[in-house]
């Protein structure tokens, strides 16, 4: 990641963007992943967001997903777990019997975007969790 670049980075969320809307006007909402493939500071955990010859800047995993995605993602994951709460598909085991247990898309509580941070320090900082929970619950 090269310093400023992260606004023509969010640009190129646009594709992924008009995806996700027309699989919700479709009423089939997608799941999200997303794989933040960075170094992390070795002493705080804070993940890298510039570096190279702009030297180095470490940041919360919340200031690099807001930065890199805009709003606009964040709303159609929104969206998209929203109505997944409603979708109750019948799901039947092998020998056509209900299964002991429900664990259809309604039941876990909708469709989720995974955020997956590839460098081991990262996920050992608490300061990480704030956001990712707030974001797994909204």
């Amino acid at each position: 990641m090269k310093k400023g670049n992260y606004i023509q980075e969010a640009d190129k969320a646009q594709k992924a963007i008009r995806f996700m809307k027309q699989a919700l006007d479709d009423g089939t909402p997608s799941s999200t992943i997303i794989v933040i493939d960075t170094h992390a500071d070795t002493f705080s955990g804070f993940l890298q967001q510039t570096g190279g010859s702009s030297s180095g800047t470490s940041v919360q995993i919340g200031d690099i997903l807001t930065s890199y995605l805009p709003n606009e993602f964040f709303v159609c994951t929104e969206e998209a777990s929203k109505i997944s709460r409603q979708v109750h598909p019948p799901v039947l085991t092998g020998d056509e019997r209900e299964p002991w247990s429900d664990m259809t898309i309604s039941s876990r509580g909708g469709w989720r975007c995974l955020v997956v941070a590839s460098c081991g320090p990262a996920m050992l900082t608490a300061t990480h969790y704030p956001f990712l929970q707030r974001l797994v619950k909204e």
